[in-house]
């Protein structure tokens, strides 16, 4: 005998088909009862089932579809009529002469083919509403002064993603890119991909803060590009006013003059923070005696691993500090620290045994404030050359790091390229690809080639044990 469907699951297959066929319209699926002829063991049998309602998101695109997202009508007036958890697109090049607000889950966003700018001026604020879960996208978009930001005010979860947007000036005196609040609930971050300026006359306190007061947040700041020439700002500043922290910044872009951090990771007090600071360059931090490219620290407890960035031509490369009454532990491993005028890597004594240090290479530097641990490397890295900081062929930081240090999960380098590509890991942001050829002074064996893949393959295959 024919076993009926189970409502809920025929609804979710649907709903599935539906939203295929659909191709991203708007569906509506009611609450309906359904009648299918089936063959079972070759007779035809009548199922009777019942679909729960289904509301797709909607998808607006401004300003061609009809009003209030026409031509005639403000983004904003579009932005209100949506409904939570639909998406507005925009569809013209701009300029965009108009300030935000985002009151809802919403994703807001170019549509294909377009670049749409906002004006001088202009910002995008979305703040949390306490209304159930909240969403916010943003993606991009090109902001020629303003800021985006998103606030947490509610005691439900919210996800917040900005990504592959441009802030190309800024005289804001807010950061470029802000995910912060007093709300209590749960945040998730995603800040990636996006490109920013800050020029000297700018007035802004920085690139990208991350400053939840949640009762957790957790995310990543990743692969951007963001070039400072403000003396009082910061390129990213991540930390916790509430609640517990985890957050990654990799795979970053960092550079200009004068600025005050590179990167700033903190814990509050009575508050903790595990943050991961990986696959980084940063230079030309210039701007403050007491900071540096990296720096962490804090009056909570906080966990810090930094490990494998690129740290050149900064005040201070690398400073791993807290207050005496603070909880202090990480990792400093597999970092280029070079030509940074005041110290290369500094490590307040009092943590020294809870921030164990090694295979670093400082070189150039003014001094160095701490103990170097094992596989310390105090030779010139050979970069490539001038604002090029890959590694020559023969540099002594190829194949020189410390392969137990790299987290499972770090697969790649600052280009994207596979980490571990020769017999171990190479120190700072970038992997070099092994040139056996040239190594060996002549042609190389299908028999050596097959060796050397055979030692790669084992490495990745002792890695994924750990």
């Amino acid at each position: 005998m024919a076993q009926p469907f189970r409502g809920r699951a025929f609804a979710g297959a649907l709903t599935g088909l539906l939203r295929f066929a659909a191709r991203g319209r708007p569906v509506s699926l009611g609450v309906a009862s359904l009648r299918l002829l089936v063959l079972v063991n070759g007779s035809a049998t009548l199922l009777a089932v019942q679909a729960q309602a289904v509301v797709l998101p909607v998808i607006h695109v401004w300003p061609t579809d009809p009003p209030p997202c026409d031509a005639g009508s403000t983004l904003q007036a579009c932005i209100d009529s949506a409904n939570g958890g639909d998406a507005v697109q925009i569809a013209t090049n701009g300029p965009v002469m108009e300030s935000i607000s985002i009151a809802k889950s919403l994703t807001l966003s170019a549509a294909s083919g377009f670049t749409p700018l906002f004006s001088a001026g202009n910002s995008i604020k979305a703040e949390t509403s306490s209304t159930g879960s909240n969403s916010i996208t943003i993606a991009g978009l090109t902001l020629g002064d303003g800021v985006i930001h998103v606030v947490q005010n509610s005691s439900d979860p919210l996800t917040a993603h900005v990504v592959k947007n441009t802030i190309a000036t800024l005289l804001s005196v807010s950061p470029a890119i802000a995910v912060d609040g007093a709300g209590s609930g749960a945040v998730t971050f995603e800040v990636s991909r996006n490109t920013i300026t800050l020029a000297s006359d700018s007035s802004s306190e920085g690139g990208i803060s991350i400053l939840p007061s949640a009762s957790s947040a957790n995310g990543q700041i990743a692969s951007n590009t963001i070039v400072l020439a403000e003396p009082s700002s910061s390129a990213i500043v991540l930390g916790n006013y509430a609640g517990s922290l985890s957050g990654d910044v990799i795979g970053n872009r960092i550079s200009g003059t004068t600025y005050t951090e590179g990167i700033f990771a903190f814990s509050s007090p009575n508050e903790s923070a595990t943050v991961r600071i990986l696959d980084n360059l940063v230079s030309g931090q210039t701007g403050s005696l007491d900071s540096g490219a990296i720096v962490t620290g804090g009056t909570g407890t906080l966990d810090a691993s930094v490990v494998n960035n690129t740290v050149v031509g900064n005040n201070i490369g690398i400073a791993m500090n807290a207050t005496p009454s603070a909880t202090l532990t990480g990792l400093v491993a597999n970092n280029i620290a070079s030509g940074n005028t005041e110290a290369g890597i500094a490590i307040n004594s009092a943590f020294a045994a809870s921030v164990p240090n090694r295979s670093n290479l400082i070189f150039g530097n003014g001094s160095n404030s701490f103990t170097p641990g094992s596989g310390t490397i105090t030779l010139d890295p050979l970069y490539v050359g001038p604002n090029d900081y890959h590694l020559q062929p023969g540099s002594p930081a190829i194949d020189a790091g410390d392969d137990g240090s790299v987290p499972a999960d770090l697969i790649t380098d600052l280009d994207g390229n596979p980490r571990i590509q020769g017999a171990h890991v190479d120190i700072g942001a970038y992997e070099t690809a092994p040139e056996p050829a040239g190594l060996l002074g002549g042609t190389v064996s299908v028999s050596v080639l097959g060796a050397l893949a055979w030692s790669h393959s084992s490495t990745r295959m002792r890695r994924a044990a750990r």
